[in-house]
């Protein structure tokens, strides 16, 4: 089976059409999305449309899509909640731009079933699938998004959160763990499930040069692999900051495939005319989110 891995939209609309109509090409059997179609971008309603039309295997929450969520239900933009899940005053700003678009642009049974997303999920056999890390037994648990569950090279989440699922597994200890949130395109490989793990990684603009193409998962005895496909829509530590960036996994060969896709970024930044200050701060005083 091969599955298109996308993460970290951030209502970039026009490179998540870039990405579905490549996937589309590549013949992919089913997309997993893990997590934040909202913050950053202008476009949260029309990325929200183009992944509902492909009726996605996993949809999972992202701290920027918790933020707008829980401002669309009344918690004020203030609020520590928010403050955790988005630390930024800009993009607390951002997220209740979209809770209003929220409001305007979907039926509230829609917006019903965005909020019942969990943030990481078993998602196939010997598969988890996570936003930011499995740190809490609770999928819908704020510190699985939060800023202390970036996955990377260079932080303490993989092990943490192999400490969790070793703690919460009732079936064979999956092979293939696959997350988001760092908007980093990587891949790890542990030796094995005690520590120390480990872990080797390639990252970033090494997975696309000198030649990309799929790459083993698991090889020479690993016992597990970790995936982050890179972000669609606000890209990180690659060269080309104006493509969208994804992975399509193939569940029988156990190869992953980078892939970096070119995209109208005019219509994006044409679309992404930031509002005066003074219609945030009128925003900010109303309490009918």
């Amino acid at each position: 089976m091969r599955v298109a891995l996308l993460a970290d939209i951030h209502g970039n609309a026009p490179a998540l059409r870039a990405v579905l109509e490549d996937a589309k090409k590549l013949g992919v059997d089913e997309l997993w999305f893990l997590g934040d179609v909202m913050g950053y971008g202008p476009l949260p309603i029309s990325c929200i449309n183009l992944l509902d039309e492909w009726e996605p295997t996993v949809w999972l929450m992202g701290n920027h899509d918790l933020a707008a969520l829980q401002m669309w239900k009344g918690t004020d933009v203030g609020d520590q909640a928010i403050r955790y899940l988005a630390p930024g005053e800009d993009e607390r700003l951002v997220a209740l731009w979209h809770a209003k678009q929220l409001e305007a642009g979907l039926p509230a049974r829609r917006i019903q079933k965005l909020k019942e997303c969990p943030a990481w999920q078993r998602a196939n056999a010997g598969i988890y699938a996570a936003h930011g890390a499995v740190l809490s037994a609770d999928p819908h648990e704020a510190e699985n998004i939060g800023p202390n569950a970036y996955c990377n090279p260079w932080s303490l989440p993989p092990d943490l959160m192999l400490d969790t699922i070793l703690r919460l597994h009732d079936e064979a200890l999956p092979r293939l763990i696959v997350v988001g949130h760092t908007h980093i395109p990587a891949h790890g490989r542990a030796k094995q499930w005690e520590k120390p793990r480990g872990w080797e990684w390639e990252a970033g603009e090494e997975l696309y040069e000198p030649a990309g193409g799929p790459k083993a998962l698991l090889e020479n005895g690993d016992r597990l692999a970790m995936i982050c496909p890179g972000s669609v829509g606000v890209p990180r530590n690659v060269k080309d900051t104006n493509a969208a960036y994804y992975a399509v996994l193939e569940t029988v060969k156990w190869t992953v495939e980078f892939r970096r896709i070119p995209y109208n970024r005019g219509e994006f930044e044409a679309a992404k005319v930031p509002m005066p200050r003074h219609l945030y701060e009128i925003l900010a005083r109303q309490h009918s989110y």
